[in-house]
């Protein structure tokens, strides 16, 4: 019972990192952005083609490429977890029953 209760506490606290790792990608997605200017498509290739270079731009610490790829990792290793998780909690209750 003792190691159910721990399960449990672990899978709430696994959720709750996950949930709030979601909840603050969302809420950084939703904002608006600080200036209301129209650009031409010329200028946002040209601006990406700037920030394609500095996300791959090596030798000066973590890129942002890499800061972003770490970031995707760890958003997607926490899904696989809770998957695990609520698929290991599922078959203890089946056990128990």
């Amino acid at each position: 019972m003792v190691a159910v209760r721990a399960e449990k506490e672990r899978l709430n606290h696994i959720l709750g990192s996950h949930l709030t790792t979601v909840h603050e990608t969302l809420l950084v997605l939703g904002q608006t952005p600080s200036f209301d200017a129209i650009v031409t498509w010329e200028d946002v290739i040209k601006m990406s083609d700037q920030v394609s270079k500095q996300a791959t731009t090596v030798g000066a610490g973590p890129t942002l490429s890499s800061s972003i790829h770490e970031s995707v990792k760890q958003v997607v290793d926490s899904s696989f977890r809770l998957t695990k998780e609520t698929g290991t909690i599922k078959l203890e209750r089946d056990i128990e029953d």
